[in-house]
């Protein structure tokens, strides 16, 4: 295309017709599908083929290399002639438009172009993984002790919260058996409380005051002395008289301001403390309560009768760890540990809305067939 009829084509104004004559390919028609008579024009025949246009514009040849057919080439404008008229010949000012390739319409529809170059979702948190118990609980207790160091800096006490099952199984192993990191833990600077308890005598086999005791307390006894951490109980004298409520404002006295670290752990319903999903317990996930410590009453596994951490006590903590092992929990950590989680979960409730101080420990089964990275704590 010549200068003359790009001139004219900005004179026009762009429209729908001039859209679709900037395609066309014929050799001697102008843009505008006129030919050329400005007197000023110095190209021969009037005009340049406006494919030339086209492809300069695009970015994209339509025509071959001689030498390779497939390799398609971008060309420049031709120079002005050296018979024209400096002062009137204008090389025309070319659009900036975006490369792209032409494509058939749904041939690769931008969904299904994503959906298979993309990779898979993965959790939106820490999740480390392990093939065996043994090295999931050094790496906890070394991320307990990263914790502890921590918030010695910040101040004089480690307040730690703890939740029950085989949570504890793991503290033991790594904390209590391995004499190398039990010579770490400042164990008298450590002030443990329970995330949740059933409200039983403290000698209970459902206690998790009684777990821990035997898990952890006693254990620390037969090395060396130690005298171990100072713990924080319900208050047993309250038991079987119906002061629950009374029970739950109590221990809630007790708790520091902010914990340093929360170890919690997920049921294969979702439940993390007791904190239960469903309408029933609605009640127990009010995030406006002005409640830490909640009576959670008609639980759905028995005893029926707990006190639990609420959502703003989580929510304050420094950091928040889950520990899940076993084939059992996968299928709930599927809805959990994936881009869009099932909030309806109190454990994905809290992983999603407390994400950059929430971390997980795993071991392989319970991660089986989940996009979740092959990654371990780095100590």
């Amino acid at each position: 295309m010549c200068a003359c009829a790009w001139e004219r084509k900005k004179r026009r104004g762009a429209g729908a017709g001039a859209g679709r004559a900037s395609l066309r390919t014929g050799r001697d028609i102008t843009l505008d599908g006129m030919p050329c008579t400005h007197v000023t024009c110095a190209m021969p025949n009037g005009c340049a083929p406006a494919r030339d246009v086209y492809h300069t514009v695009r970015g994209v040849s339509l025509h071959t290399d001689s030498q390779d057919p497939q390799r398609h080439l971008a060309r420049a404008l031709p120079s002005p002639p050296t018979n024209a008229t400096r002062a009137i010949y204008r090389r025309p000012a070319l659009p900036y438009i975006k490369t792209r390739r032409p494509r058939a319409a749904g041939l690769h529809a931008p969904t299904a172009l994503h959906a298979h170059f993309l990779p898979p979702p993965v959790p939106m948190v820490p999740v480390y993984t392990y093939d065996d118990s043994a090295a999931l609980s050094r790496d906890l207790a070394l991320y307990i002790l990263a914790q502890q160091d921590a918030a010695l800096q910040r101040g004089d006490r480690f307040n730690l919260a703890v939740s029950g099952g085989s949570l504890l199984k793991a503290l033991r192993a790594g904390l209590v058996e391995d004499a190398e990191l039990r010579a770490r833990a400042n164990w008298a600077r450590w002030h443990v409380f329970f995330c949740d308890e059933r409200i039983v005598p403290l000698e209970h086999a459902d206690s998790n005051y009684g777990a821990f005791k035997a898990q952890v307390l006693d254990p620390l006894l037969q090395h060396d002395g130690v005298l171990g951490p100072t713990c924080y109980a319900i208050n047993e004298s309250l038991v079987g008289l119906g002061e629950n409520d009374r029970l739950a404002a109590e221990y809630e006295s007790l708790l520091p301001a902010q914990f340093d670290l929360i170890l919690l752990g997920c049921g294969p319903d979702g439940h993390t403390c007791s904190l239960f999903p469903g309408d029933t317990h609605s009640y127990l996930l009010d995030a406006n309560t002005d409640r830490r410590v909640a009576w959670c009453h008609s639980s759905p596994k028995p005893p029926a009768d707990r006190i639990t951490f609420t959502l703003p006590t989580l929510a304050s903590a420094h950091a928040l760890c889950f520990v899940a092992e076993g084939a059992a929990k996968q299928p709930v950590l599927q809805r959990i540990l994936q881009s869009s989680p099932d909030t309806s979960l109190p454990a994905a409730l809290v992983t999603d809305r407390f994400a950059q101080r929430v971390s997980w420990f795993v071991d392989s089964a319970a991660v089986q067939d989940l996009s979740v990275p092959a990654v371990t704590y780095n100590h």
